[in-house]
């Protein structure tokens, strides 16, 4: 049953208008007003009762029945200050101990809850009434985001509390998010942001059948961030994008040691390497050739050993000069009476031996290292 409200006006309205007014007044902000109400108890003792209470989450309209906190323990030397306080999304009701003082101050708020309401305590109280409560409510908050920074250097299991929390996973080896039951635990509309500090891949997956972005699993790479949205019966991620470079891509690097989120292949065998382009498919992975760069490369190489043939060496031919002289003939060849126009052949000289050449092939280069993404 619902009421229109109207403001009462005493100067204004009539007696009876005035009464109806009021009561029309509060029906309207009556349930809006006893939300997680905290009150004494109608026998007061040392628990408090807190009113029914309501959530919207997603598109489901949560109701929370009337309860009351536990036994709370009066101090034994000082004063002190509860606080009640609410879950998030849960609902759940639990009472934060403060610390004993002169002046006591109420203690911190939990991650994930709302405050409701604190309890002034003093030394050997013997129950709790209304004069003892002041009411913390904040509607505003009641189920809205957290705005809580959650740092995570192993491997978590997100939970409903952490609705609208931002999660950062930090750890230097790979690691795990998982996700709650999407239909169960969490609920239409839970959300949570992501974000990949450490050098580790993070694998988010489900800790049952649900599926994320169509998928049983998705990876974040070093300094990759994600909202994870639930849908009620799966979960997406918004602001993602791809992994632009899939895990175990091999590429090379102009730096001694690989990049964060790489692995450097220190195998001896591509060592002191060259690198060739090839466009077939005859593509093999391994070192290929015989024999190590520097050993080609760099000053003081050379050639191979050669030995001349008779086919190396360009056409030609020899003259000698043949003419009397006072004592016979001036014989260059070194024979003793040549006949003029006859045939002559020089002596042979020569070993027949190798030969090689000096190279310089020191050539500018810059040192490169092979690693895989992780």
């Amino acid at each position: 049953m619902v009421s229109k409200f109207v403001q009462p006006n005493f100067p204004a309205q009539s007696a009876t208008v005035y009464k109806t007014s009021i009561d029309d007044s509060v029906s309207v902000m009556a349930e809006q007003a006893a939300i997680f109400a905290v009150h004494e108890q109608p026998t007061p003792d040392m628990t408090v009762a807190i009113d029914a209470g309501r959530r919207f989450s997603g598109r489901s309209l949560v109701l929370f029945d009337a309860t009351s906190s536990g036994t709370i323990t009066a101090p034994s030397s000082n004063p002190r200050i509860d606080r009640i306080v609410a879950d998030r999304v849960s609902g759940a009701i639990s009472t934060v101990t403060g610390a004993e003082g002169a002046s006591p101050i109420a203690p911190a708020i939990a991650a994930g809850t709302v405050p409701l309401a604190q309890i002034d305590l003093v030394v050997s109280q013997s129950s709790i009434i209304n004069a003892d409560i002041t009411d913390e409510r904040d509607f505003n908050l009641f189920g809205m985001a957290t705005g809580e920074h959650e740092r995570k250097t192993n491997n978590y299991t997100a939970v409903a509390g952490d609705s609208q929390r931002f999660i950062e996973m930090d750890k230097a080896t790979a690691h795990s998010l998982s996700l709650p039951d999407a239909a169960s635990v969490v609920f239409e509309g839970w959300f949570i942001y992501v974000k990949n500090t450490g050098v580790g891949l993070v694998t988010v997956d489900t800790v049952t059948s649900d599926l994320i972005d169509d998928a049983a699993s998705i990876t974040l790479r070093t300094g990759q961030s994600t909202i994870i949205f639930c849908d009620g019966g799966g979960f997406w991620t918004v602001g993602k994008g791809s992994n632009s470079i899939p895990s175990t891509t091999v590429m090379i690097f102009h730096q001694s040691a690989a990049p964060t989120g790489w692995t450097k292949d220190t195998a001896s065998t591509l060592n002191n390497s060259a690198l060739r382009l090839v466009t077939n498919t005859a593509w093999s992975s391994g070192k290929k050739g015989a024999t190590a760069f520097t050993s080609v490369f760099g000053s003081g190489k050379n050639s191979g050993n050669y030995t001349l043939l008779e086919a190396d060496i360009p056409s030609h031919t020899h003259t000698s000069d043949i003419a009397p002289s006072d004592s016979g003939f001036n014989n260059d060849l070194g024979t003793d009476e040549p006949s003029v126009g006859a045939t002559h052949e020089s002596n042979a000289t020569g070993g027949d031996g190798a030969h090689q050449h000096s190279l310089s092939l020191d050539l500018h280069y810059v040192n490169m290292i092979i690693a895989s993404k992780n």
